[in-house]
């Protein structure tokens, strides 16, 4: 029989990030067969996110704890409450999610019987050399989550692809294919999901959706609303870009939203402009109902979206091949309709039953 664990998952923050939500759906995954628990360096910038969040898992018997109000402040008292936090509650095996969580962890945890693994979210390191020297010696593990991120890792620290093992994000496909998608022969909505962040380049996507707006005027066609959904703080300059480039009564910002499955199906075409990705949990959100792609050729993004099969991938920091893109969608429903076939058939690989599957696996294997 299988030992029953303690597992921990540990995030940078509560937040809607991908990280994050895949987290959550994995515990709540987890949580029949193990005792698990969710900790989190600070609570998030969103309080009301922050509550729904920490609510929804303490409705589902997963516990929370938060070790800090602020980044970077009070470092050592923060390692210190980590340190108790390990001796108290003793879990088997503790999951980062941040490389800022695992620098804290690692060294937190020596004289702990604790395992610790470091699932690496994205397909850049940010701390490359401290991960090289120091961490990869104390980790148990990584995990890869998909094949780029897996050949970032084993290149860039210098470990074997043993050491750093492929488990894919995945999501609840029930949750996003709950109807059958509408083609519709105009598009009207267009979507865009992420944080209002520099890493997900939404100034290229502005000047992208300029340039499609005077090419759709000077053939008299419809332009559609670009929905912006998230949150970040770069929301005050973006607004001042839209109406600095005269597209703002084209442009609604959303917010933080909690019905994301409903506002995909409404849109006729999602954008994703990134400048860099891991394993898009958004992208995999999308592709599940079945909406047409344009997305920026970085990172795993092309483990998702196939080009000309459910979607269009353009390089990063290019508005205007991004804005051909947009308009070929636009103009062809046939293209949308075929990209809507395509992107199902591909999301059905992405099963978080099967992700929590292979985390629990590496669990036991490790513990044992």
């Amino acid at each position: 029989m299988k030992k029953k664990l303690k597992i921990v998952h540990f995030v940078s923050s509560f937040t809607s990030g991908g990280a994050e939500m895949l987290v959550k759906e994995i515990a709540y995954n987890q949580k029949d067969s193990h005792q698990v628990e969710i900790w989190a360096m600070n609570p998030g910038s969103n309080k009301e996110f922050m509550q729904k969040y920490s609510e929804d898992l303490s409705e589902n018997g997963i516990n929370t704890l938060v070790f800090g109000e602020k980044p970077n402040k009070m470092r050592f008292h923060r390692f210190m409450k980590i340190r108790k936090a390990i001796r108290d509650r003793k879990p088997d095996i503790i999951n980062t999610h941040s490389e800022v969580t695992t620098g804290y962890l690692i060294f937190a945890s020596i004289g702990s019987t604790t395992k610790v693994v470091q699932t690496i979210h994205n397909t850049i390191i940010e701390y490359t050399y401290l991960q090289r020297i120091f961490i990869k010696h104390m980790i148990d593990k990584f995990i890869s989550i998909s094949a780029k991120t897996q050949e970032v890792i084993t290149n860039e620290l210098n470990i074997s692809q043993k050491q750093a093992p492929i488990i894919y994000n995945g999501i609840r496909l029930e949750k996003f294919q709950k109807q059958k998608r509408c083609i519709r022969t105009d598009v009207n909505k267009i979507i865009s999901i992420g944080r209002l962040v520099p890493q997900k380049d939404h100034k290229t996507l502005l000047d992208a959706y300029k340039i499609l707006i005077d090419r759709l005027n000077s053939e008299n066609l419809i332009i559609p609303i670009l929905y912006i959904v998230g949150d970040g703080n770069l929301k005050n300059n973006l607004s001042k870009q839209s109406e600095a480039l005269g597209i703002a009564e084209y442009i609604e910002f959303l917010g933080v939203r909690n019905d994301i499955p409903e506002l995909l199906y409404e849109s006729d075409i999602l954008v994703m402009s990134s400048r860099w990705e891991g394993l898009s949990i958004a992208l995999l959100e999308a592709s599940a109902t079945g909406i047409p792609i344009v997305a920026s050729d970085v990172g795993s993004n092309n483990e998702i979206v196939k080009e000309g099969v459910s979607g269009f991938l353009v390089p990063k920091g290019d508005p205007g091949k991004f804005a051909d893109a947009i308009y070929s969608l636009n103009r062809s429903k046939e293209i949308r309709e075929n990209f809507s076939r395509g992107a199902i058939h591909i999301a059905n690989s992405f099963s978080i039953d099967e992700t929590v599957k292979n985390y629990t696996k590496l669990y036991q294997e490790i513990c044992s």
